[in-house]
């Protein structure tokens, strides 16, 4: 599990979203990951969203549930991989001045991940798109991470 720290102040020139605020998330959530061969993976992610009252305005956004998915091919350069993201708030938000707002998300994408040599680093080139939404806000991202354990 996971908890979310407040991620600023509400602000109501912002429009209808409301994902931002003084409140709080806490996230379980379940995953397996599955090696059919050596070089073929699965992985499968469950999560929860239980968010409180916002602070600032008295409006608490629905619970929702969000369910992830990813097949990957192992290369002798890295992995490459594609993914998939569903959100679905499943309880109506209160004290929202749109009404219930529930919002959907399903997004899309691939990724490519290789070591980094001398750094013993994970590098990670990623591409995700919107395909459908309501309520939600909707786009297409390009991200590069490296990740270092310590």
């Amino acid at each position: 599990g996971s908890l979310v720290l407040p991620t600023g102040r509400y602000s109501a020139l912002a429009g209808p979203d409301i994902g931002q605020g003084n409140f709080y998330t806490f996230r379980p959530s379940v995953q397996v990951g599955y090696l059919p061969t050596p070089d073929i993976a699965l992985a499968v992610k469950m999560t929860l969203g239980f968010n409180t009252r916002n602070h600032d305005n008295d409006l608490r956004s629905g619970h929702w549930a969000g369910l992830e998915g990813a097949l990957a091919y192992k290369t002798v350069i890295g992995v490459i991989g594609v993914h998939t993201v569903y959100v679905q708030q499943f309880q109506d938000d209160s004290n929202n001045p749109w009404g219930a707002s529930r919002f959907r998300s399903l997004n899309a994408g691939a990724f490519f991940t290789t070591k980094v040599p001398g750094i013993d680093a994970a590098l990670t080139l990623q591409y995700m798109k919107t395909t459908d939404s309501r309520n939600a806000k909707a786009g297409d991202f390009t991200q590069l991470r490296i990740v270092q354990v310590f």
